[in-house]
């Protein structure tokens, strides 16, 4: 039984599958799979540049 409060996106390209459960709101309710899954790509690469910086 699914859960009204949330939507499954997906995306398949080529040998890859990307999905993703988000909450429904008003904003992601007016976006497409595309939309998000593009911004869920750019939050990714973004964090990838993040990491603990040494004290020393």
């Amino acid at each position: 039984m699914s859960d009204p409060r949330y939507r499954l996106v997906s995306r398949g390209t080529g040998d890859a599958y990307f999905a993703a459960v988000v909450l429904r709101d008003p904003k992601t309710d007016q976006m497409s799979d595309d939309e998000i899954l593009d911004g869920l790509e750019s939050w990714e690469r973004a964090q990838r540049h993040l990491h603990a910086v040494d004290d020393e």
